[in-house]
Formats: C-alpha cells, structure tokens, sequence
C-alpha cells in the first residue's frame, strides 16, 4: 500500500462538500487507509474525502488558480484584486 502523502495537522485547501462551488481551509485531523478526515476550519465541522480526491489542494492553490479561498476570517482577497499601491507594500 502506498504511504499518504497526508499528516494529521497539515493544512490543505479542500473543497466543502456541503457547498461544492466553496473551497476553505481544512486540517487534516487523521489518516484512515484511503480515508483522510479533514476538519473545515471556521465550520466546527468534519469530512471524508478519499486521499486521492480530486477536491484536496495544496496550500496556495487557490491563489494560483484565482479562485476565492473562504478561510475561518471570511473569502480571502487576492493578489490580482488588491490595488497596486497595497501589492507593492507585500
């Protein structure tokens, strides 16, 4: 069996399957064979996903892609959203 490149308290973006079109933060609580239960930060709620989901994500991807990020603290602005004089200042 092949080892999960997955770890209890990893963060990772994963898609909220109670409203797939939301991508949030998740962290990974544990790994269960194929199983990775994943705990929605901000939500008080748990899912499963297999460890080879298409809906798991690295942290960033949502930045790269251009598509928002519902974190704990509300939808994330992205870099291409901010004025130029707030970019220049990260």
């Amino acid at each position: 069996m092949k080892l999960s490149r997955f770890k209890p308290c990893m963060k990772v973006e994963a898609v909220d399957l109670e409203h797939p079109c939301t991508v949030r933060v998740a962290t990974v609580i544990d790994v269960m064979g194929r199983l990775v239960q994943l705990f929605l930060d901000g939500q008080s709620r748990f899912q499963f996903l297999d460890v080879e989901s298409p809906d798991i994500y690295p942290v960033g991807w949502c930045q790269r892609t251009g598509h928002p990020l519902e974190t704990p603290f509300g939808a994330s602005m992205l870099i291409h959203d901010t004025p130029k004089e707030k970019v220049d200042a990260i």
